[in-house]
């Protein structure tokens, strides 16, 4: 079971962290505010953000020395951000004109702020309701997103019938969806976990396995999206038809 943990955290802190990488290089040559919003998501939340958690859980466990107060203030800030700017990233592509979209960021973003204040502030050592309205606002961001990437894969797939869009977008698009719904899971596992054991409370190892699995779908999901091997992008090559010219 130890196993699997760190073979999905690890899978999906190394695919964030490429994948960040690669879409701030993209927006080093197209300057558009998407690449640049969900590269900075990917290394904020996904990368940074969510090693942070892990060492987080390896001091409670008395695995690492360490000051979990200081570490939980650093990784619900990344965290946070990692989530404002995958909504701002979401709402450039997606809703660039839509003063509701700009107006729903604005409330996650307010939203994530006092939870975080308070988690600074907090200094007892005893868990607040605050600290998980910021991580209910992160995963709300994250389900914008998959709600997004859902409905762009649903629009592509009726025109990939009618040969009005390649069949690749729309698989891509259902990658996304499948990376953010993944993300949501992990986020909503701890919530349920919270209110299931209580505050202060540490989770049963199922939810450790459960997110780890969860980030092996994300990083999956993100690689074959961006990265597709050789063998699935044929999947989505015109077959050569038989050259008939020469017969009579």
């Amino acid at each position: 079971m130890q196993l699997v943990q760190m073979l999905g955290f690890s899978a999906f802190i190394v695919t964030s962290l490429l994948l960040g990488v690669r879409l701030l290089l993209l927006w080093r040559r197209t300057g558009e505010v998407p690449e640049f919003a969900m590269g900075l998501s990917f290394l904020l939340g996904g990368a940074f953000g969510y090693a942070a958690w892990f060492v987080y859980s390896l001091v409670l466990m008395g695995n690492l020395s360490g000051e979990p107060h200081t570490i939980a203030v650093v990784g619900l800030a990344l965290t946070c951000l990692g989530a404002i700017t995958n909504a701002a990233g979401i709402r450039a592509a997606f809703r660039p004109a839509d003063s509701r979209a700009r107006l729903l960021l604005l409330a996650f973003a307010t939203v994530m702020s006092i939870g975080w204040v308070d988690t600074l502030f907090n200094t007892s050592g005893q868990e607040h309701w605050l600290f998980w309205l910021s991580m209910g606002g992160a995963g709300a961001t994250y389900l914008w997103s998959t709600s997004e990437c859902a409905r762009l894969h649903l629009l592509l797939r009726k025109r990939v019938r009618f040969g009005l869009a390649p069949a690749h977008l729309a698989d891509r698009a259902r990658l996304w969806a499948m990376a953010f719904g993944a993300v949501v899971a992990m986020v909503s596992s701890s919530l349920l976990a919270r209110l299931v054991m209580g505050p202060g409370q540490m989770p049963p190892a199922w939810v450790s396995t459960f997110q780890s699995l969860c980030g092996l779908a994300c990083a999956t999901s993100i690689w074959f999206g961006f990265f597709p091997p050789a063998f699935y992008r044929r999947r989505f090559e015109a077959p050569v038809a038989p050259d008939t010219s020469g017969v009579a």
